[in-house]
C-alpha cells in the first residue's frame, strides 16, 4: 500500500496525539442522511425563524459531512433552519 493511500483526505479532520508526530485522521460521520425524519430536541432559532422543541421535520441538506443540517420543519409550523447535530434526533 502506497503512502498516498494513508494520507487523510481534505474532508478529514487531523489530530496530533500527545505531542507526538502520530497523526490520526477522523471523518465527521453524519448521523442523519438527506430526507431523514427528525424532531427538534430544543427550540431552534435562526433569524426570525423559530422551530419549537418537539417540531418534526425533514433533513433537506447535510452540511460538512454532518457538522450541521438544513431541516425543513413542518409541524407545528413551517420553517427551514440550520441545525447542529445535538439539536435533533430521529423522529
Amino acid at each position: 500500500m502506497g503512502l498516498a493511500k494513508l494520507a487523510p483526505k481534505a474532508s478529514e479532520k487531523s489530530t496530533f496525539l500527545g505531542g507526538s508526530k502520530t497523526r490520526v485522521a477522523r471523518k465527521h460521520v453524519s448521523r442523519f442522511a438527506e430526507f431523514s425524519r427528525v424532531k427538534a430536541l430544543v427550540e431552534i432559532r435562526e433569524g426570525d425563524e423559530v422551530a419549537p422543541a418537539g417540531s418534526v421535520g425533514t433533513v433537506v441538506d447535510v452540511i460538512g459531512g454532518g457538522a450541521g443540517f438544513i431541516v425543513e420543519f413542518t409541524s407545528p409550523k413551517h420553517v427551514v433552519v440550520l441545525v447542529q447535530p445535538s439539536e435533533i434526533a430521529n423522529a
